[in-house]
């Protein structure tokens, strides 16, 4: 079978193109491909230990992220769990595959397109000349803010189990292209397997902070012109009355997702340019899938939904919302309206 495969790292964007040999796993480990709606509850049990165990961005590949987007996005993908067992038939790894029929140009060159209904919320047009393709992926989108892939793996086994997701996903049936976004030491790990592969940069850097720390701490190791726009944000913001609130738990941020969702429709985000400078190539208005998909999210009770909110005499003006899970916060949506855009909340 010949394959066009593609893979994205920290720093480069990765495209692949070439002929299948023999897959072959580790050894000890044998690969199963699992309906995420059909799970027993020892499986669920043991998909929540690995995410425990794995790292920052573990929260892409959990149940609670995963199985949320099955269900919102339902009628534009097919979603799975590839599975690694041991030879005592203990879950050791696991990635999370999502499958959707997508339009690519000549070149397979995938920027912020995972769906086909991401096109949507860029400013750029789908390619003139579009071939359609099958693609495998780990659950990817601009919606639900999912644009890195995550493989959940007890620490000892990471890389074995890495080495081996090649092998296992040529053997699976329904795709003709991979697309994965991956740190460099995965890319390369990939690269090992069956799959020749080829490089190529992000677009943009996806960072995270491993030591918490203070603000003033974090904003002092940052460079001159971030060090003075966040003096310059801390001042319009006091000289224009805003307050701010950290909102946690459920309960409280549900209410919220109210004023947020109504913040959203007089961001900039929800107009073309919305008067900003400079252009942005991806423009996501927050719409009734995106509320739906995070509604969904905050009222399951494997993480703590966390908003920060700015009001100036008490209409929301801007907002963030994250999650903490695994003791780990991240962050999905980040709004401002458009009138006080210049004080630099976000900031």
């Amino acid at each position: 079978m010949r394959v066009t495969f593609r893979a994205r790292s920290g720093g480069t964007r990765l495209t692949v193109s070439a002929e299948l040999h023999r897959p072959t796993l580790a050894p000890q480990l044998t690969a199963r491909e699992l309906d995420v709606s059909t799970l027993s509850d020892a499986q669920l049990v043991d998909w929540r230990d690995l995410t425990q165990q794995s790292g920052s961005g573990a929260f892409f590949a959990s149940p609670m992220f995963v199985r949320t987007f099955a269900s919102v996005f339902s009628d534009r993908t097919s979603i799975s769990i590839l599975c690694f067992y041991d030879t005592e038939n203990k879950m050791r790894g696991l990635v999370p595959l999502m499958r959707n029929r997508v339009r690519r140009g000549p070149s397979f060159n995938t920027r912020y397109s995972y769906q086909d209904a991401d096109y949507d919320l860029l400013q750029t047009p789908p390619p003139k000349l579009s071939l359609p393709a099958a693609q495998l992926s780990t659950p990817l989108g601009l919606e639900p803010t999912a644009l890195r892939s995550e493989i959940l793996a007890a620490p000892e086994m990471y890389q074995t189990i890495v080495k081996a997701i090649p092998a296992a996903i040529a053997d699976l049936n329904g795709w003709n292209l991979g697309v994965f976004v991956l740190d460099d030491d995965d890319c390369s790990a990939f690269a090992q397997g069956p799959l020749r592969t080829l490089k190529r940069p992000l677009d943009r850097n996806l960072k995270f902070v491993s030591k918490v720390q203070p603000a003033d701490a974090f904003v002092a190791l940052q460079n001159q012109k971030f060090r003075q726009n966040v003096r310059r944000s801390v001042k319009f913001s006091k000289n224009a009355g805003a307050t701010f609130e950290i909102i946690r738990g459920a309960e409280d941020v549900l209410p919220a997702m109210i004023e947020l969702d109504d913040l959203a429709r007089r961001s900039w985000k929800n107009i073309k340019n919305g008067g900003r400078a400079v252009s942005e190539e991806v423009l996501i208005p927050f719409n009734a899938r995106q509320n739906q998909f995070f509604i969904s999210l905050i009222q399951l009770d494997e993480a703590e939904p966390v908003m920060v909110a700015a009001r100036i005499d008490g209409v929301m003006i801007s907002a963030m919302l994250m999650s903490l899970h695994c003791n780990r916060l991240l962050t999905f949506l980040i709004y401002s309206d458009v009138e006080h855009a210049r004080l630099g909340i976000g900031r």
